[in-house]
């Protein structure tokens, strides 16, 4: 197996460096090989990390007694405490994490966020309030789910799919951005 991908490597460089002269399709299929190689890895790694930056958050809450499991959560949604909140960690990776909050009242945003803004000030008051490593008192359920399917998860697992969104990377965005204001001098809020 070594041998033949050390085989497929000399091929490539050859070609690259035009000692060896493909026909038109065998380099159209080297093209698309080598592109799809850099997609999935691509992919790989950065699926790969948000994973892993879940289980780097598991640990952090475990110790703050902030975990819980789903079959809790479902026991408390079906008794009716608490709400179901969807946190969406990362700019378009479509992944999403769940927690329970022990509160009923999640703030709700009737604002839309200016041109210039990914997220209003509410949203910044439910990430601190809730989510937040340090200071917030919702629950980790899940750090993985496809976005596009996490209602279906939450009707197969809670009957309904109510819940709460906090867009958290948004939220760190803005923050960056606002950070980056007042070190220029210019103010900013969140």
């Amino acid at each position: 197996m070594f041998i033949k991908i050390l085989n497929i490597i000399s091929l490539v460089a050859l070609v690259t460096i035009g000692i060896l002269k493909p026909s038109f399709g065998v380099a159209l299929i080297w093209i698309f090989g080598i592109l799809l190689a850099l997609f999935m890895g691509i992919h790989i790694y950065s699926y790969g990390g948000i994973y892993l930056d879940g289980i780097k958050l598991k640990r952090i809450l475990k110790k703050k007694s902030r975990l819980m499991m789903l079959d809790q959560a479902k026991q408390e949604m079906s008794q009716g405490h608490g709400s179901i909140i969807i946190e969406l960690p990362t700019l378009g990776w479509n992944v999403v994490r769940l927690w329970w909050s022990p509160d009923d009242t999640v703030l709700q945003s009737d604002i839309e966020p200016s041109n210039d803004d990914l997220v209003t000030d509410v949203d910044c008051k439910n990430y601190d309030n809730y989510i937040s490593e340090e200071s917030g008192i919702a629950k980790l359920v899940d750090v993985f789910i496809i976005l596009q399917r996490h209602k279906e998860y939450l009707i197969r697992n809670f009957g309904h799919c109510n819940c709460f969104y906090i867009f958290s990377a948004g939220v760190a965005l803005k923050r960056m951005n606002v950070k980056s204001l007042e070190e220029e001098g210019r103010s900013g809020e969140c």
